[in-house]
């Protein structure tokens, strides 16, 4: 008879309920930001080297966007860019239902944000 020796990497204890809700909130800032991939190409398009435009755009996120464990977003509080793209004015978040939404501004004002 053989036996399977334990995956030495898995946990020994199960999960605190911390480690619940911050993986919790975790998934979902990921699957929030998910639709929003294109815009964060652009908007974080020149991130240090340990990090994707989307990592970065979590790491930004991730402090100043939850209310206690629940996911409570405003378009305050959201940043979908960095740099030139930040000045984007009357920037405006439209829910077209079924988890579909718009994204669109006026201007940006600064020349050299138009082309980066």
């Amino acid at each position: 008879m053989v036996k399977d020796l334990p995956d030495p990497l898995a946990p020994k204890r199960p999960p605190t309920v911390a480690q619940i809700q911050h993986r919790k909130k975790f998934r979902s800032l990921q699957e929030f930001l998910k639709p929003f991939s294109p815009v964060l190409e652009i908007g974080f398009k020149n991130p240090p080297r340990q990090f994707t435009p989307q990592s970065k755009a979590f790491s930004v996120n991730f402090p100043k966007i939850f209310k206690d464990t629940e996911l409570k977003v405003s378009s305050a509080d959201l940043q979908l860019s960095d740099g030139y793209a930040a000045q984007l004015y009357n920037l405006q978040l439209e829910d077209r239902g079924d988890g579909l939404f718009g994204l669109s501004w006026n201007e940006c004002r600064d020349s050299i944000g138009r082309y980066n």
